[in-house]
């Protein structure tokens, strides 16, 4: 029974705490008169030169596979594969062979690739601190 009092005060506190911070005057959302923090915007969008992003249709069983014998059929260097969200590849292919990908009735798209760069204000920059930044590695963690 003694052990049953420091349960229930606990309860009682933590009910009471859980029903004060649901009260309806708190907002679910800012105001729209509220100022709004500065997003960064992007400074600059550039098309990477011979670069282009593959996808290909939901049908192709190995896109790895696919990838590199179109790789060594047309003369691309690739740059990255994808496999889980989508299907396809990024690879800089040259303006000939961009024709032909067009035409393989196994692309569903080919599009350009970009890099964005964003233009951060000194004021938003966050330091982050390293002094005494310790790192623990445990071997079930590493693959």
């Amino acid at each position: 029974m003694a052990r049953l009092v420091p349960r229930a005060v606990c309860m009682a506190l933590l009910a009471s705490a859980l029903f004060l911070g649901c009260s309806s005057d708190t907002p679910l959302a800012p105001d729209a008169d509220t100022e709004q923090s500065v997003v960064p915007q992007s400074k600059a969008v550039q098309v990477v030169p011979d670069e282009f992003i593959v996808l290909f249709e939901e049908s192709v069983a190995d896109p790895r596979g696919l990838a590199n014998q179109l790789a060594a059929a047309h003369g691309l260097q690739i740059k990255h594969h994808y496999r889980h969200a989508v299907k396809g590849f990024a690879a800089k292919i040259p303006p000939q062979a961009l024709a032909g990908l067009q035409n393989n009735p196994r692309i569903q798209s080919i599009s350009p690739n970009y890099t964005y760069t964003l233009n951060t204000p000194e004021t938003l920059a966050i330091v982050v601190p390293t002094a005494g930044l310790r790192v623990r590695l445990v071997a079930n963690d590493l693959a």
